[in-house]
This record gives C-alpha cells, structure tokens and sequence, in this order.
C-alpha cells in the first residue's frame, strides 16, 4: 500500500533532494521529514503545500494513497482525545451533513 512517507520519500529522492534541504524549504527540521517518511507524522495542510512546491509535484501526488483516504487519517488524529460530549456533537453533526447529501 502507497502511503503519504512512501509517496513523499519516492518524489523526494526522484528530484535528488535530502531531507535537510526539504526540511529546510518546509520551515521544519530534518527530524519531521523523517518521521513523515517513516510514518510516525502527518505533516499540516500548510507544511504539505510547502514541500509540495519544493518538490514540484501536486499535492495530490503525495496525499493520495492507495487503500487508505489520507483526509480521513487526518480527521481521525484531529478527533482523538475529544470528550465524549464532543464526539458525540461530531456524531451528531456528520450524521446531519450525510442526511444534506442525498
């Protein structure tokens, strides 16, 4: 399975960049883009659009995974730790936006 480090790891190499020179243009350290390689973090939005355009590929490029939804990976590390009475609110509300869907 293709994830964001692997598809991020493939086009870094393929422009001949090191991660200090990525970290560098990201405005992080070496150790973040390590850890986005290997799996241990997901990057923001924001540090995403950055090594994207260092790298010269699409965003897309480097979120789409196969067999996984990288959006959902996302969310789903925004909502942990949510008090029950949120996640119950979060419940309630995406249940709402399915129902203005059809």
């Amino acid at each position: 399975m293709s994830t964001f480090g692997d598809n991020l790891k493939k086009a870094r190499l393929a422009k001949g960049i090191t991660q200090q020179e990525l970290a560098k243009a990201a405005e992080v350290k070496q150790e973040a883009i390590s850890q986005y390689e290997n799996g241990a973090r997901i990057p923001t939005p924001e540090i995403i659009k950055k090594i994207a355009k260092k790298i010269e590929v699409d965003v897309k490029d480097l979120t789409e995974e196969k067999g996984n939804d990288f959006g959902k990976t996302i969310l789903m590390r925004k909502i942990k730790g949510l008090s029950g009475n949120s996640l119950e609110q979060l419940s309630n509300y995406a249940d709402y936006l399915k129902s203005q869907q059809k």
